[in-house]
């Protein structure tokens, strides 16, 4: 039960961490049609793409189908599908995991624990250099939320 809450815990906080990226994705599309024609379109537009490409970098750190179709086979090499499949073995079992799930489990914590770091740092540097570009061309940011507690 607690190996399985642990893993439910991680998955929630990368799950948390993709919809944050994907509605700071949205809201630079919004900024993008607020720019077109403004005497600043040209330096708010290159802030944009930057933030952008950081943010897709940043998704790719956490899953590996980054915008991926349901039609889109899921490979199971970045966080985001390694606690999937991790949780898929431990979801409705009465016995305790395997040695060799536990041994998994230990291997993607270390992988997790990083992730969420990156993606704090993220929040923490490109988020926020973003937004301080922005309110000195006196345009809004993005709204990203808190740090994530991994």
């Amino acid at each position: 039960y607690e190996t399985a809450q642990a893993v439910l815990h991680e998955l929630s906080q990368v799950d948390t961490a993709l919809n944050r990226l994907h509605t700071i994705h949205q809201q630079l599309e919004a900024l993008k049609g607020a720019v077109k024609g403004e005497p600043n379109e040209a330096a708010a537009t290159a802030a944009i793409e930057k933030l952008e490409k950081q943010t897709k970098a940043e998704k790719l750190k956490l899953t590996s189908n980054a915008g991926a179709e349901e039609s889109v086979l899921r490979v199971p090499d970045e966080i985001h599908e390694t606690l999937q499949m991790v949780y898929g073995g431990l979801e409705g079992e009465d016995t305790p995991p395997t040695a060799a799930l536990l041994d998994q489990k230990k291997r993607v914590d270390v992988r997790y624990k990083t992730a969420i770091e990156g993606f704090n740092q993220y929040l923490s540097s490109d988020v926020a250099a973003f937004n301080h570009s922005m309110s000195g061309q006196k345009l809004t940011g993005v709204v990203a939320g808190q740090a994530l507690k991994p």
